[in-house]
């Protein structure tokens, strides 16, 4: 894989055009110049240029391949490893044409297996206990009167908070039972009875694990400035989903653009070009700048350290 190339920055961010950020009066431009890429600030504001400079897109681009491969290897790897463990110790996979005890370990191993498992067996609380004990979603596979069985929802959302889609409606409005789940998966509010969807102590924990779980809230709780100041501090890009009077909030819109410079398109149109959250926003896209641009330059050395670990292994051998 080529490394990414510092040597001509300019070249790089000049080939990508400027582009106006969507509902926002804002303009953001990026210069031949490396360290020159900002957002256009009112007349009459001061800017300072970041001394990393602005990457380019090209650039976080290539590193995300680079990490993708990376991560592809290193799962090739661990299953490759998985099998070896396996097979020395005498495991295999375990299919699920056998009898009741090889499904039943089948099921184990992985617990979406019960969708190939038989009705008999897929009515079975032992069998799917086994299967949300592995994969909470399995739930989704079990018989309906399983589904409305509380013990066993407690179990699957307890290992995956999305396995409350699956549950019975009753049991949609359990208090405990959606407080665990909103817990382990803030998404799983999306799921649950209105009521909650309202519940501020419910939300709170929901915005606690994924902030994005407040567009699942009732548009009462978003017009809430606990709630909503809690989820833009964790991610300033869910001011999206908060009630119009709030994005006209000042202190809620320089929070949520403290956290992620972008978030300021969302906020009413008369904050949009105010100085102040302008070079607050200015600020948090530098900061965002030089993530990126260490991060790159870890990446790009980490690259060249292997490739040089392989050639020295390459010669060793060829020595040898």
């Amino acid at each position: 894989m080529a490394l990414v190339d510092y040597s001509d920055k300019s070249a790089c961010v000049a080939m990508l055009p400027s582009f106006a950020l969507p509902t926002c009066g804002l303009q953001f431009y990026f210069c031949a110049p490396f360290g020159e890429s900002r957002l256009a600030e009112p007349s009459g504001t001061q800017t300072s240029g970041s001394p990393h400079g602005q990457c380019s897109l090209a650039e976080p681009l290539r590193f995300g391949v680079l990490v993708a491969t990376l991560l592809r290897r290193t799962m090739i790897r661990r299953r490759k490893l998985a099998r070896c463990v396996a097979r020395a110790s005498g495991a295999s996979e375990v299919s699920m044409d056998g009898g009741r005890e090889e499904q039943l370990r089948a099921i184990a191993q992985e617990g979406w297996k019960l969708a190939d498992a038989s009705a008999e067996l897929q009515g079975d609380l032992e069998v799917v206990t086994t299967a949300v004990t592995s994969r909470g979603t399995a739930l989704h596979f079990a018989a309906p009167h399983l589904q409305g069985n509380r013990d066993l929802v407690k179990i699957a959302v307890a290992q995956d908070g999305w396995a409350l889609e699956y549950a019975a409606e009753r049991l949609k409005g359990d208090r405990e039972l959606v407080k665990i789940a909103v817990a382990q998966n803030g998404h799983a509010l999306k799921f649950a009875a209105a009521d909650f969807q309202s519940d501020i102590e419910v939300v709170l924990a929901a915005i606690r694990n994924t902030p994005h779980a407040l567009q699942y809230a009732s548009e009462t709780t978003r017009a809430n400035p606990e709630v909503v100041l809690a989820a833009v501090s964790r991610n300033g890009k869910t001011l999206e989903y908060a009630a119009d009077s709030l994005r006209a909030n000042r202190k809620i819109v320089k929070v949520a653009t403290a956290n992620f410079w972008t978030s300021l398109q969302y906020a009413a149109p008369e904050l949009q070009t105010d100085p102040q959250l302008v070079r607050i926003a200015n600020r948090s896209k530098k900061r965002t700048d030089f993530f990126w641009y260490a991060l790159i330059r870890i990446g790009n050395l980490a690259l060249r350290v292997r490739q040089f670990a392989r050639r020295v292994t390459f010669w060793r051998r060829r020595d040898d």
